[in-house]
């Protein structure tokens, strides 16, 4: 069977089984109906811009590396002009004039500062049942600002960035391949895609860099040992799962094991670097719940009633990151469970 043709979507990504976990209303109206009019979350921007600006980075890197391959050269001239047009360029697209502003709550001290990056703030006054009275602050941000504040996290990451060093083989690949079920061998319906931020060499292993910008650091376990989150440990196998693929298109031999998060703190300008070891039992996880998703949204191609087959989380409606049932089906799959595959009729149907 064609899953493109009988369903519409000819491919599937974390992110996507993400959105459906998380809320499969929002699922359907971005990739069934193709609906983008939700307005973008500033954390999505600022994380778009800051790859962007990334993306140019390694690129100069791998220019500087032509005649010598063997170590990355230090003292490569990064003009800051192109970082930043990138930067304008992305922002822009992810956040559209049409969208409105998109607002940022800060504190009163922090308001001369977004002031100066071209912002306005929205002041908000409370009172509270007993009479109390209290100030909220929020900065309207532009595209403009926000490649700004960005540029700064961009400074910081160049000058962290010399403590680990990366031979870069290929930026920002973009690559759609089929996978195969873990347990059964067989290929999955749907093609899985992902963008892998960087393919490198690094002490003496081939090794997949995902870079995410945060607001806070890695947790560590009472020993200090950096810890991946769950979600950390699915996307690690999905970047795995798809490696022979990409790296096969790519020219690149040799294979791939290691997943590296490179956790930027954009508050405090530190680097973190978080490597997992990809084992059996991620692969499981990623493809046990990556199997049954796909069979679940074939069931409900199936009943035809995306009213009915797609409701809205009511827990995503008011957060805005909807991490509670795909928090929950990660648990489940790395514990070495089944997700229960839920049948349309179970669902109660939903205004949209």
């Amino acid at each position: 069977m064609n899953t493109a043709i009988e369903t519409g979507i000819s491919h599937l990504s974390f992110s996507a089984v993400r959105d459906y976990l998380a809320d499969r209303r929002n699922f359907r109206k971005r990739w069934i109906d193709h609906d983008w009019s939700r307005k973008p979350e500033l954390a999505l921007v600022e994380g778009s811009t800051f790859h962007a600006g990334l993306e140019i980075y390694w690129g100069m890197i791998c220019a500087g590396l032509m005649e010598d391959t063997s170590t990355v050269k230090r003292g490569i001239v990064i003009d800051p002009n192109e970082i930043k047009h990138a930067m304008t360029m992305v922002a822009t697209k992810e956040y559209p004039p049409s969208a409105g502003a998109i607002t940022k709550r800060i504190a009163k001290a922090d308001i001369p500062e977004y002031e100066a990056l071209g912002c306005t703030i929205e002041e908000t006054e409370h009172v509270s049942t007993k009479g109390r009275k209290s100030t909220t602050y929020k900065a309207v941000m532009t595209p403009e600002a926000i490649v700004e504040i960005v540029l700064k996290s961009i400074d910081a990451y160049m000058g962290e960035r010399n403590e680990t060093v990366y031979t870069p083989l290929a930026i920002e690949q973009a690559h759609v391949g089929e996978t195969f079920d873990f347990e059964t061998k067989e290929a999955h319906p749907f093609p899985l895609k992902a963008r892998i931020d960087l393919i490198a060499r690094h002490e003496g292993e081939l090794v997949v860099v995902d870079h995410k910008y945060m607001g806070d650091d890695p947790e560590e376990d009472e020993d200090g040992n950096l810890v991946a989150t769950p979600a950390m440990q699915l996307q690690a196998a999905a970047y795995e799962s798809l490696a022979p693929s990409l790296l096969k298109e790519l020219g690149i031999e040799g294979t791939i094991e290691t997943v590296i998060f490179d956790i930027f703190n954009k508050k405090t300008g530190r680097l973190t670097q978080l490597r997992l070891k990809v084992t059996d039992a991620h692969r499981a996880a990623w493809s046990r719940l990556y199997s049954t998703v796909q069979e679940e949204i074939m069931i409900a191609y199936n009943g035809r009633d995306f009213d009915r087959a797609f409701p809205p989380n009511p827990d995503a409606l008011f957060n805005s990151d909807g991490w509670t049932e795909f928090m929950r089906d990660i648990e489940i799959s790395l514990a070495g469970q089944v997700r229960e595959v839920k049948p349309t009729e179970d669902y109660e149907a939903y205004e949209l």
